[in-house]
Order: C-alpha cells, then structure tokens, then sequence
C-alpha cells in the first residue's frame, strides 16, 4: 500500500470520527434538553442542529487543509524526488536531483545529489582508465602523469585551489593545469595547447618544465612566458594559449596575471564579476610581449579559469555556452562554496546541457580566497 493510500485512509477515518463525535454531542444535548425541560422548541433544535452542521463542516474543511498540505508538503516533493531518482537510475547520471521545499526533503535530496556527483566522478575516473587501456601506450601514462597538477608543499591558509582535466576520448590531453609554491604565495596556470595526442602532451610537457622551475624561482611572468613562446617558436611546436597568475598569501597584495590568448578567466567579488580578458598574442606566435596586470583578490573572492572546451561546449540545439553562460553558472553557486565545490558545480552544470561533452579537452580551475578567521 502506498503513502499516500495510507493517508488518505488516516485523514478519512479522522474525518468520520469527527463528524461521529460531534452527531454524537448534538444526540446528548437534544437528550438532555427532554430530560430536563420536555420536548425542546422548534428554535432551539434548529440551533443546536445548526451548531452540529457548522461544527460537521469545520471538521471537514479542516480535514480537507489538512489533506491539502499533506499532498502539497509531503506527497508531491517525495514524488517529486522519486522522479529524479528514477531518471539517475535510467541512466540520466546528468540529472540534477534538488528538492527546494520541505527542509527535510530537501536535505534528503541534496544528500543524493552528493551521492550522484560522487558517482559521475567514479565514472569519469573509470572511463579515463578504460581509455587508458585502450590507448595500451606508455606514453600516455606517463604524459598524462607528468602533467598531473604538482602538490602544494607551502601553507596558504587562505587560498583553496582546485581543478579539473578531461582529455577528449581517447586522446592525450593538450590542457594541463598546475598550481606552484612561490615566494610569499603561490602561482595557477592553465595552458591550452592546441591539438591532442603525443605531440600536444610533449608540447605541453616542455611549457610546464619551464614555466613552473621559472615561477618557483620568482622569475617574472613575462619573461618566462617570451622565453616558453621563443622556444616554440624554434621547433616549431604547436601553438599554446595560457593564464599564468602569481597569488600572495597576503590579500592586501595584488596578485599579478597575464592572458596570453586564452578565454577570459572570471573574477568574482563582492562587486560583481570581472572578466582578465587577453593581455597579448598565443605563445608559439610572432608577438611575445604580453602586459602584465595587477588585481585584488580580496577574501571572499573566487577565480575561475576554464578551456576552451568547456566555453565552447554547445546543447542539443547548437547553443554555445560562451563566457556569458559561464558567468550565470557562476553566479549560481552559494559564496561559501569550496573552490572543489566551484570545480564541481561548473563541471555540472555544462554537463548537463553538453551535447558536445567528448569532443575536445575540457580544464577548470578554480581558486577561492577564504574569508578571514
């Protein structure tokens, strides 16, 4: 028997005992009044009759409310989430399962939601080793090992960094992301180079060498960037687009970036959200001079820095999702948010409308400044 056949039995049978009780009292009053006073007058029946039907028909309205939010409260969001269960477990694992209202449903669905996000990236993981399988190529293991983001050795209590690679189908990622200890700070780089395979993993290889020896002596960026963009330029390499960023610990510090031909990272604050547009050509091109900029990455703030091949990323209809759609993903997400929770959030969100999600190598990294003790 279901939840709701059983309520409806509940409420119903309140709903008789009521109306039982209350004929029951109208039967003891009109009793009553033959006892002590014979038979009652016409009026005074019609009162007391009168009273039995409003109180029989308050009873059943309360009854009826009663119902009402039963169904509205209780009923129709478990149904609700049923639904969403049902369509994860046919395989939709894009599905996103929220319940807004009641809190307890609602805490129920978010902690199934959790569970889902835990799955797609199980998922993710397995079909990335199924891939690697594949491939039956050492170079791609140690390609895809090597350019696997270095661990933070420095502490930075305020800065919560995290990101996210996802080579297109069976390929080599030419996306990389990493994140270094600097002086006084740390430095993010998301370099997109184009192509896949062998050659964009060495390609990639050989700018994350440079780049990070260069950033963890404190080098500046523009001078590690002209010298990564010459030596491409010598071999002839494939082209590279980049947003390299030197962070401080210290949130009164500017943190110091250039976008050297790569989608615009957001920026957001309390103020609104910033786009660190380009700041000069590709690395590998004819120019290598690149202007370098200086902002506030106040507490509280969040910095998103994403491929191509998530912007990019179109629905059913051809719809690209663009820096715009971007913005309004982000803007969704609560501003006590993880930078892992960011990552996350993004990822599924373009997920979920992507019908392009395989073709291309898709990177976000995020990093958030927390709010100070």
């Amino acid at each position: 028997m279901t939840l709701r056949r059983r309520l409806q039995i509940l409420v119903t049978m309140l709903a008789v005992a009521g109306v039982l009780s209350s004929y029951w009292v109208f039967r003891l009053n009109v009793r009553h009044l033959k006892l002590n006073e014979g038979s009652p007058s016409g009026t005074l029946f019609s009162d007391i009759l009168g009273a039995f039907i409003s109180a029989a028909l308050v009873l059943i309205g309360v009854v009826v409310l009663v119902w009402f939010y039963l169904e509205r409260y209780v009923i129709s969001p478990l149904e609700a989430l049923r639904n969403e269960l049902r369509s994860v477990a046919n395989g939709n694992i894009h599905q996103v399962i929220k319940i807004a209202k009641p809190v307890e449903i609602s805490r129920a669905a978010q902690d199934a939601e959790n569970m889902r996000r835990r799955l797609v990236a199980q998922i993710d993981r397995t079909r990335q080793a199924e891939q690697g399988i594949a491939d039956n190529a050492p170079l791609v293991k140690h390609v895809r090992g090597a350019l696997t983001a270095t661990k933070l050795v420095g502490i930075h209590p305020n800065l919560d960094v995290t990101g996210f690679t996802r080579p297109a189908v069976g390929m080599i990622a030419g996306d990389w992301w990493d994140c270094v200890d600097v002086p006084d700070g740390i430095a993010i780089a998301l370099v997109d180079v184009m192509g896949h395979g062998p050659e964009a993993g060495v390609t990639g290889l050989q700018i994350k060498s440079v780049l990070n020896a260069g950033l963890a002596s404190g080098l500046p960026i523009g001078q590690l960037l002209r010298r990564i963009s010459n030596d491409l330029s010598s071999v002839e390499s494939l082209l590279a687009s980049a947003f390299v960023a030197v962070i401080p610990d210290d949130k009164g510090q500017p943190m110091t970036w250039i976008n050297a031909g790569h989608p615009a990272a957001l920026l957001q604050t309390r103020a609104g959200i910033q786009q660190l547009g380009s700041t000069g050509p590709v690395l590998g091109a004819l120019g290598n001079d690149w202007v370098q900029h200086a902002t506030v990455l106040p507490s509280g703030s969040r910095l998103v820095v994403v491929s191509d091949g998530l912007i990019e990323s179109r629905d059913s209809s051809g719809y690209e999702l663009g820096l715009l759609g971007l913005e309004n993903i982000v803007k969704q997400i609560p501003t006590e948010s993880h930078a892992q929770e960011i990552c996350d959030q993004i990822l599924n969100s373009t997920r979920e409308v992507s019908s392009t999600w395989q073709k291309d190598d898709v990177t976000v990294l995020t990093v958030a400044r927390r709010l100070s003790p």
